[in-house]
């Protein structure tokens, strides 16, 4: 009878324990490649990001007007269009005082922000990227 209730409980326990998965949020966000070219007319800012541990991955880009990158302080980048496309993820760069913050948004409850900065010395003449081509977002 003792072994028996015990049995019944452990099983019960263990059911209870795997009948439903752990939905996985990201925690982290590797982006790479990231990279800017610009000619006399616009500037194409292009990356790819991984979410970690979800691993869901997209091609992500945007074109800013002009031949040189956006300066001035509180200037919103994007949002980026990726494929694949994914409504829950946003992607865009944001101008502050001596440095780019790549913000990518994963909207949920809560939304979970992943930023990285870049100093404004990455990008020489304002027309290229000479920083890391790839870096984690956290």
């Amino acid at each position: 009878m003792q072994f028996t209730t015990m049995v019944a409980g452990a099983a019960a326990l263990f059911t209870a324990a795997t009948a439903s998965p752990v939905v996985a949020r990201a925690t982290s966000i590797d982006v790479n490649p990231f990279a800017l070219s610009c000619t006399a007319t616009q500037c194409s800012w292009t990356l790819n990001y991984n979410l970690v541990p979800e691993n869901s991955a997209a091609a992500c880009s945007f074109v800013t007007s002009g031949a040189t990158i956006p300066t001035t302080i509180g200037t919103a980048i994007g949002p980026f269009a990726c494929s694949p496309s994914d409504p829950n993820v946003v992607v865009r760069i944001q101008v502050l005082s001596g440095q780019y913050r790549v913000l990518i948004s994963v909207v949920g409850a809560p939304t979970a922000n992943f930023d990285y900065f870049l100093p404004a010395s990455d990008f020489p003449g304002l027309n290229s990227y000479t920083g890391p081509s790839s870096f984690t977002a956290l």
